[in-house]
């Protein structure tokens, strides 16, 4: 039994909805998770990730 068999059907579908559109929005970027996922990890200062979450909070006010 893995962990994630406890967790609720409800959230398990919240979390597929949310990861979906994040990468609807980086297919519109065009770039890949991985690309998303390189591009913060390599950097330290968090700016990516703050530019990243920015856009990707425009996208879902305009769609």
């Amino acid at each position: 039994m893995s962990v994630a068999s406890l967790v609720p059907v409800n959230s398990q579908r919240s979390r597929a909805t949310a990861v979906k559109s994040f990468e609807d929005f980086l297919i519109k970027k065009e770039m890949t998770l991985a690309e998303a996922h390189e591009r913060i990890a390599n950097d330290s200062t968090g700016k990516s990730l703050c530019f990243i979450l920015d856009k990707y909070g425009w996208f879902l006010v305009k769609n």
